[in-house]
């Protein structure tokens, strides 16, 4: 988990990405990344070799007014991007939002057993930006509440260790019930 408070285990230094007290869904701080093009927030490797499920969620706010600019494009100013990778160095992109024209915070869950990446030793998350060539807006997109959760069957057995203090019972004995 990542609220941006104190310690950042992201790295939202990286790419564009800082940590702001602009907008944040709780708390004070939460991760921002201006409106530019390349702006990747990046965590990993973490293993889900095991994983029998896993999910990441945040809160988003991303503000992304509509554009035609230029002529023959889709209509947005840009996109929010949430991505993958298992090696490392080449990011699939499954999730791109074009944001709201008015900014507002949205809760955002992703299952990344649906990504295929169950299984896999090796995972990274992206969260990035993109904009229209020549198409800027004002602030961006800020990234709150980070959670990355991932299930593991428990296959070890419990185990359990009895000791007797000798300042009690030096000959190991108990004479009243033991809870």
């Amino acid at each position: 988990t990542d609220n941006f408070e104190g310690a950042v285990k992201w790295n939202p230094n990286s790419s564009g990405w800082a940590i702001s007290a602009t907008r944040a869904y709780g708390g004070t701080y939460s991760a921002h990344a201006p409106s530019s093009n390349s702006n990747l927030m990046i965590y990993g490797p973490f293993d889900l070799s095991a994983a029998t499920a896993a999910t990441l969620s945040f809160q988003l706010w991303y503000y992304a007014p509509k554009a035609s600019f230029p002529p023959g494009t889709p209509n947005t100013a840009g996109a929010f991007l949430v991505g993958y990778s298992t090696n490392g160095s080449s990011f699939t992109f499954p999730y791109q939002w074009s944001g709201s024209p008015s900014g507002e915070w949205w809760a955002t869950t992703f299952d990344l057993g649906g990504w295929s990446l169950l299984g896999r030793p090796q995972v990274w998350i992206v969260l990035g930006t993109s904009v229209l060539p020549g198409a800027l807006y004002s602030e961006g997109a800020y990234v709150d509440d980070l959670s990355l959760t991932a299930s593991v069957p428990d296959t070890t057995a419990p185990t359990t260790t009895l000791s007797v203090s000798p300042a009690s019972n030096a000959a190991g004995w108990n004479k009243s019930a033991v809870t």
